[in-house]
């Protein structure tokens, strides 16, 4: 058991942004290849490789190793099941040690590329997919310190910068290669005070980008220009406490974990809530409903499946998973009484999350285990655990299709 295990030991209420951590300092692997310098991209063959045998998708996992970042692969087949295919330097060095967000490693919405970051040397390294490997293809500058999440569409990517007050900074992307753009460097909600942000995401339809702010309990905004430039931030107070990772519905509805939800959500004191909300054309974010509590504790992570009819919380110190329905006016609606749609036992502290593009199955790396744990989505949202798969220690985020 690595020294992740912290996360899951008894935490006081108080502390769900430590909960929230996803990775405590841990060892390596032995797939740490060593070193910041880049590394020689793996070679592309003339035409794409055949998928394996069975092979429907793909995830990855970030292993964020201090001596020399990585990403690890995955194929995945139809009955859910993960085979490694290798591991790949992503030509910067990891932290070794927990980033505290969501999209910290993300795929094109081509399928086409791969970012991740690199907390430890303060760049984003791109890859292009293949069926069967990856291929470095650039690695730039994150135009901030300690970048730690990421949302790419309509020909930009975003990166959310941690220390200090926090910025963004956004890049064009052309197959994968990244330029910065003039006028996307933006600061948070506070420009000297920490916000301790959690994750930057763009909006469906490219307008929007938003960040959660764990420290300020505030949802910061910014309106996205055509050239991928952004306005100045828009700040909307959290509906509940510490709000970390979320994500859109196809149709915009923002769908937001909230790691300390009560007493202010509604639940107990120290437990976690989920929201919902509708984008306004002034960047301000409405309330649908608001800190739906689900009794569970550290819920900071967000993944929408079933065409986004579901949501699913990670629940990192209750070891616990979970759902809740989203209707189609994006009200939240709690599978459970309990919360806990999927109990994974004791010393797992579930964290990160990815979804197949079928919407069968759902993944969640297991921060304690230092395992992806595999779930098959059921019809009414119910989840059906498969097999674990073994990550890197210090793995701290998870991307797929």
């Amino acid at each position: 058991m690595s020294s992740r295990s912290a996360i899951a030991l008894a935490l006081a209420p108080w502390l769900m942004l430590a909960a929230c951590s996803d990775d405590e300092p841990g060892g390596g692997d032995d797939n740490d290849d060593g070193g910041g310098s880049e590394p020689d991209a793996a070679p592309e063959p003339e035409t794409d490789a055949a998928p394996e045998p069975g092979a429907a998708g793909m995830v990855f996992a970030l292993g964020n190793q201090a001596e020399g970042n990585d990403v690890v692969a995955f194929t995945r087949d139809e009955e859910g099941a993960l085979t490694e295919i290798g591991s790949y330097p992503t030509g910067g060095l990891g932290t070794g040690e927990g980033l505290g967000s969501q999209a910290a490693i993300i795929v094109s919405d081509d399928r086409t590329h791969l970012y991740a970051v690199n907390a430890g040397s303060d760049e984003i390294s791109s890859f292009r997919i293949f069926p069967d490997h990856l291929a470095l293809v650039d690695v730039v500058s994150s135009g901030g310190v300690r970048p730690i999440s990421l949302s790419a569409g309509h020909d930009h990517l975003y990166v959310l910068n941690a220390d200090g007050a926090g910025s963004v900074s956004g890049f064009s992307v052309d197959e994968g290669e990244l330029t910065a753009i003039a006028g996307a460097s933006r600061p948070l909600s506070s420009a000297k005070d920490t916000t301790d942000p959690a994750q930057v995401e763009l909006s469906p339809d490219g307008s929007l980008l938003v960040v959660t702010e764990k420290a300020t309990g505030r949802l910061t905004t910014y309106a996205v220009a055509k050239d991928g430039s952004l306005g100045e931030p828009v700040v909307t107070e959290s509906s509940g406490q510490v709000p970390f990772g979320f994500a859109f519905t196809p149709s915009g509805t923002l769908v937001v974990s909230e790691a300390g939800g009560g007493p202010a959500g509604g639940g107990p004191e120290g437990t976690s809530a989920v929201s919902s909300y509708t984008p306004q054309p002034d960047g301000t974010l409405d309330v649908i409903s608001g800190s739906v509590p689900s009794g569970q504790m550290a819920a900071c992570w967000i993944a929408l499946a079933r065409d986004a009819r579901y949501a699913y919380a990670t629940n990192a110190q209750s070891n616990t998973i979970s759902g809740y329905q989203v209707a189609v006016d994006g009200s939240l609606t709690l599978f459970d009484d309990d919360g806990a749609t999927l109990a994974l036992g004791d010393m797992h502290a579930p964290i990160d999350m990815a979804v197949s593009d079928d919407d069968a199955y759902l993944f969640a790396l297991a921060g304690a285990a230092d395992v992806i744990v595999g779930m098959r989505i059921e019809d009414d949202g119910g989840l059906a655990r498969l097999t674990d798969t073994a990550v890197p220690a210090t793995a701290v985020g998870l991307a797929g299709f």
